[in-house]
């Protein structure tokens, strides 16, 4: 039986993408991480973005470089 139900996983898996609760979770995350970089860049680099206090300047900076995105907040070299 177990033989049987393994085969057909497989050739089941030939023609679909399943994916596992996890697999779906994880694309969930990713996602959300997604939109939040592209939030913070968006905010980083908008024109107002100038008047944003250093300090949250510096830790949306922070968080963009932690995620291997560029930041483009007018600091040295840029």
């Amino acid at each position: 039986m177990l033989e049987t139900v393994d085969k057909l996983y497989l050739e089941l898996s030939q023609i679909t993408t399943a994916k596992t609760r996890n697999d779906i979770e994880l694309d969930r995350v990713l996602e959300d991480e997604r939109r939040r970089g592209k939030l913070l860049g968006d905010i980083l680099n908008c024109d107002e973005g100038e008047a944003l206090p250093s300090e949250i300047k510096s830790r949306i900076a922070a968080e963009l470089i932690g995620r291997g995105r560029p930041t483009n907040n007018g600091g040295p070299g840029e």
